[in-house]
């Protein structure tokens, strides 16, 4: 004969873990899934949220009813799920092409900065020589 006080009572066939484990599971995911969520601002974190808190339901409801419900539930937020990582991902390969655009457009300015750099430099070095390069492009004119 099995002890029944050491063994934990199963809640029901639908909700199998323990009473007290599935809320703690459930607390944790909630505070988890929130803290991601502030941080990335992402509505799949509130998905993943609402997937993990309905099975909670199951507790305290066990019939077959409330499970087609919870289930139905649970089915329509993995959709909504897929397609809210669909369109993140999207939104994401966008935003790295965005990126990289600004990255070129930055090497580009730049390339032109140096080209400046070294333009200053030669208007330093003629005007330490001070030599007059158009009057000497002239002068070669009137001699031949």
């Amino acid at each position: 004969m099995i002890n029944s006080v050491n063994v934990p009572a199963l809640q029901s066939r639908f909700a199998p873990l323990p009473m007290n484990l599935h809320i703690i599971f459930c607390v944790l995911a909630t505070v988890l899934f929130l803290v991601i969520y502030l941080r990335n601002k992402k509505m799949s974190n509130i998905y993943w949220m609402l997937i993990c808190d309905a099975t909670l339901v199951l507790q305290w409801y066990g019939d077959k009813l409330t499970a087609l419900g919870v289930a139905v539930c649970e089915i329509v937020l993995f959709v909504l799920l897929i397609l809210e990582l669909k369109k993140e991902k999207k939104a994401d390969a966008e935003n790295a092409e965005k990126t990289s655009d600004k990255k070129e457009d930055e090497e580009s300015v730049d390339d032109l900065s140096d080209i400046a750099k070294v333009v200053k430099a030669e208007r330093k070095a003629i005007n330490k020589e001070k030599i007059d390069v158009i009057g000497e492009a002239f002068e070669a004119e009137n001699n031949d």
